[in-house]
């Protein structure tokens, strides 16, 4: 039942941050943000992990999109010792966006593809993502 609330909660903010048009000329701003909360079955630990992930792009063609996207993200432990850990990654990169249907629907879905590289010195980790996903346009 949590994972269904989550799903709704995350269509609804997502399809309000993606809310213009797909057409050549356009700007695109969006992003996703999570807070989660995590306990061990014994409770000898508990987590709190914040991710943010806000993104800028712009149509140089109709339906294809090329941008920036930031990823934020930190996680902290605390166990039932009173010890705790740290963990904090911020990540940036460029992103390509393509919406597969029709331009004038109301919906659509696209492909995305990303690769990020880390801003901190500690973590010199790179990603590289690929999501399929669903888009509603509310204007």
């Amino acid at each position: 039942m949590k994972f269904i609330k989550s799903l709704i909660v995350t269509s609804i903010l997502f399809a309000f941050s993606a809310n213009s048009q797909i057409t050549k000329g356009n700007w695109m701003v969006g992003g996703n943000a999570s807070l989660s909360f995590i306990s061990s079955n014994d409770n000898s630990s508990k987590t709190t992990i914040l991710n943010v992930s806000p993104n800028v792009g712009y149509f140089f063609f109709d339906k294809f999109s090329f941008g920036t996207l930031l990823n934020y993200s930190n996680s902290k432990t605390k166990d039932a010792m009173g010890g705790s850990s740290i963990y904090k990654n911020v990540n940036i990169g460029p992103f390509a966006r393509y919406y597969i249907l029709n331009k004038e629907k109301d919906y659509n879905l696209f492909y995305e593809s990303s690769y990020n590289f880390s801003l901190l010195k500690e973590n010199k980790n790179t990603e590289f993502g690929n999501k399929l996903g669903t888009v509603i346009f509310l204007n």
